[in-house]
């Protein structure tokens, strides 16, 4: 079973990674590039495509799956933004609680607002 990874976000930036050993995993990768934006949070989205219910492997397909989320973190700059970092990671989630500001948005894969 894998554990899920649970970012803190503070004005814009990823501050802290917990979880398992896909969280060390993320964390020694980002500390090894030595390159501050890519802790940058470049994007966020969430899937409202009602013809894909389930996460297939297909990026560009994933990105649009209903009731999903997606963070893009690090470079910026090819969404329209400034940033340009060592990288850019999309981290994809499946039945994700998504808490904006105190309030619970989407919970697994239902809107609550």
């Amino acid at each position: 079973m894998r554990t899920p990874a649970v970012c803190t976000i503070q004005k814009g930036n990823i501050v802290k990674v917990e979880g398992g050993p896909e969280a060390d995993m993320v964390r020694k990768v980002w500390a090894q590039m030595g390159d501050a934006a890519v802790y940058n949070i470049a994007q966020l989205a969430i899937g409202m495509n009602p013809a894909i219910d389930m996460l297939t492997g297909v990026w560009a397909q994933d990105h649009g799956a209903f009731g999903t989320v997606h963070i893009g973190i690090g470079t910026s700059a090819n969404l329209g933004r400034t940033t340009k970092a060592a990288c850019h990671f999309d981290g994809m989630m499946y039945n994700p609680i998504l808490t904006l500001d105190g309030q619970v948005v989407l919970e697994r894969g239902e809107f609550r607002i």
